[in-house]
């Protein structure tokens, strides 16, 4: 069910990326380079090519930074070839929101075919266009936020940014596009996230896998009273690995 009403394209160039380049063949220069340096090697780059948003989620640690902070393409160019050299091929891509720099990502999966490009975003920002850009580079994999169902994901993130999501994920499925959710569960959502119910509704959707991450609060004048308590830690941690079982989706407690 995970490959299943996805692109053939997309699926070839994501299963070359990800488990030939980024997996086998980046492995062996891992190994040669951690020989060479003495040193770690990583299997896969988290870049924040901006601190900017469209967004201010309660909770969210990029508001601390401003919206000013930002990586050029030029230097997102280097570190990418820096770790091509070095075996790596895998690429996460977060922020702030990341969409604020889409032409300049797209321009980064054009310019590195052989490479994968993970996003983390909160999914205003994808529209048709965005879409059909996807289709053409084929190595883009978006993980959008949703933190639930409307009333648990506007409580966070904004009125109105539910049903923008839904239209974006609405738009990739139909286009036959790889992607997945992202969720940052909190006191008041964790049971409704790893229920049966809610997985069923994210396989609806057309996500292939979900991450999920417990609320942790960050900066001055942090919400505390959305972290989750310990028993719903230990929910969380048996029922999501249950369902991963169960259910056609990838799920990752983070």
């Amino acid at each position: 069910h995970l490959i299943n009403d996805v692109d053939h394209e997309v699926l070839t160039t994501v299963a070359v990326n990800f488990f030939i380049n980024a997996s086998m063949v980046g492995w062996d220069i891992q190994e040669e380079a951690r020989k060479k340096y003495n040193c770690n090697i990583p299997w896969l780059i988290l870049m924040d090519p901006t601190s900017a948003c469209n967004l201010k989620c309660t909770g969210c640690w990029a508001a601390e930074y401003g919206h000013t902070l930002s990586i050029t393409i030029d230097e997102m160019e280097n570190v990418i070839k820096q770790a091509n050299d070095l075996g790596c091929y895998l690429f996460l891509l977060a922020g702030g929101e990341p969409m604020m720099r889409k032409d300049d990502i797209l321009t980064l999966c054009r310019n590195h075919q052989d490479c994968a490009f993970m996003l983390f975003t909160n999914g205003t920002l994808i529209d048709e266009k965005f879409a059909d850009a996807m289709l053409e580079v084929k190595n883009l994999i978006p993980a959008i936020s949703i933190e639930g169902y409307e009333e648990d994901t506007d409580f966070r993130r904004g009125k109105g940014t539910y049903e923008r999501v839904i239209k974006a994920m609405a738009i990739l499925k139909a286009k036959r596009l790889m992607f997945g959710t992202s969720c940052c569960y909190t006191r008041r959502s964790a049971e409704l996230v790893a229920s049966d119910e809610y997985f069923d509704t994210v396989i609806g959707w057309g996500a292939k896998y979900m991450w999920c991450f417990a609320y942790t609060p960050i900066g001055k004048n942090a919400v505390t009273d959305l972290m989750i308590t310990p028993e719903q830690r230990k929910y969380m941690y048996y029922n999501i690995r249950r369902l991963r079982l169960e259910k056609p989706l990838l799920a990752m407690d983070f």
